[in-house]
């Protein structure tokens, strides 16, 4: 990727890295002229001043020749020295191995005459009357040991004196010779220094030219390590950003199949939607007409029953009210409606005088109930109690409690016709009310 479709922050910074790094490498180049300037000049006065040491290093090994020289001669006694030391040191074996020797013969002599002095301190408890002999022979045998003893150990303490002097002659050549071997180092140490004081500006120039070439390796090495870090930081960039484009193409082909389900499910279900409200629909006109038709069945009945009530009759009275109330009383306790079997107006055994066949819902008001109520009560004058049980079991029948719990209100599907037989039918439970709690006794 290029470098200007880096992110603009990070290509200003790496372009204010490079440009410093490029104003420290000229100031690490100016530096290191002057640098090599300066080196010039001092190896020029190194040069002269090594001149000096030459000439210096002349003389001095113009004296070292001449200590070799006198090292030599000391190398020469020194061995002269270490030959006679081994010679007397050769001396000093024969004569400790004669030494040996001799004691080893008095050791012989001394068991000899131990052993003649047991003979003769035998011979003396043999013969106790030789007392003279034995006391001769045991101061000979200790005149001769003092002898002996004397003469061994004046030859012991001679030939000890003579090692004493060898080895402190020995001592004396070794000393001088670690002497000039420290001489001998010391002049050696001093031509070493020399060489290498001598040698000097060249292994410091070798070393600044060393330690040149090392920085300047190192700047070579920090500029490509910086070249592989933007490199890395642009291939990184680059796989960002190649990652976020496959991202945000994952993204959008999500979004794209998430919208295309959702517009598909919309679809299905809008359609869904469309069929449940067509079935519905259906199913509604088909409940519609099927109530059309079970209603119409229901007032023709009911006015059939109606019909056959005022049969023989052309005027219609309290009597034959009360007996068409009592008669649809029965009705309306068996019935079970539906939506097969809807409630009709007809079907309600409204307690009013008013002809069935001139009946409307306007006519069903409290005065209206009052009124029937008072022509029941006349006409079941000397049967109180059937009046009784026919105002509670209309107050029962009306009651709305009673119509909620048989659901005979949601049968009727004329919302006007419904909401007029709801009304009507609280009108009359509350025009009863007061003639139930009559009946009951209550105040």
């Amino acid at each position: 990727m290029h470098t200007k479709n880096l992110h603009p922050r990070l290509y200003e910074a790496l372009r204010d890295e490079l440009s410093q790094h490029v104003k420290q490498d000229r100031d690490h180049r100016e530096q290191h002229d002057s640098e090599r300037t300066n080196l010039q000049n001092r190896y020029d006065e190194e040069i002269k001043a090594r001149h000096a040491a030459e000439d210096e290093v002349v003389e001095i090994s113009k004296r070292f020749l001449a200590e070799m020289e006198s090292s030599a001669a000391l190398r020469a006694e020194l061995e002269r020295l270490r030959l006679e030391v081994l010679k007397q040191t050769t001396e000093h074996v024969k004569l400790q191995a004669r030494y040996d020797k001799d004691q080893a013969a008095a050791k012989d002599d001394q068991a000899r005459l131990r052993a003649e002095l047991e003979d003769a301190k035998e011979q003396v408890r043999r013969e106790k009357g030789v007392q003279q002999r034995a006391a001769s022979l045991a101061a000979l045998r200790t005149e001769l040991e003092d002898a002996e003893r004397t003469k061994l150990q004046d030859k012991y303490d001679k030939e000890v004196q003579q090692r004493v002097a060898a080895m402190e002659e020995a001592e004396n050549l070794r000393l001088q010779k670690e002497a000039a071997e420290r001489t001998l180092e010391l002049v050696q140490s001093k031509l070493k220094m020399l060489e290498l004081e001598r040698d000097r500006p060249i292994w410091e120039e070798a070393k600044r030219k060393r330690e040149a070439a090392e920085a300047e390796k190192r700047r070579a090495e920090e500029i490509e390590t910086k070249r592989r870090n933007m490199e890395k930081m642009r291939a990184a960039e680059k796989a960002r950003q190649e990652a976020e484009r496959q991202e945000r193409l994952k993204r959008e082909k999500e979004e794209r199949e998430r919208k295309e389900r959702e517009e598909r499910e919309r679809l299905a279900r809008e359609c869904a939607e469309r069929e449940r409200k067509l079935r519905a629909e259906r199913e509604l006109v088909q409940r519609l007409e099927l109530w059309r038709v079970a209603t119409a069945e229901e007032e023709k009945r009911c006015k059939a029953r109606d019909a056959d009530l005022r049969r023989g009759f052309i005027i219609w009275t309290p009597a034959r009210a009360l007996k068409r109330v009592q008669l649809v009383m029965d009705e309306f306790d068996k019935l079970k409606f539906s939506e097969t079997l809807p409630l009709t107006f007809g079907a309600i055994p409204w307690p009013v005088l008013v002809d069935p066949v001139r009946m409307k819902v306007e006519d069903i008001s409290w005065d209206a109930v009052e009124a029937f109520c008072r022509q029941a009560k006349l006409a079941l004058l000397h049967d109180q109690a059937g009046y009784k049980s026919l105002v509670v079991s209309l107050h029962r029948m009306f009651h709305p409690d009673k119509w909620r719990s048989r659901a005979i209100l949601p049968t009727v599907f004329d919302e006007e016709l419904r909401s007029g037989i709801e009304a009507a039918g609280n009108s009359v439970a509350q025009a009863l009310t007061p003639l139930w709690r009559e009946t009951k006794g209550y105040t």
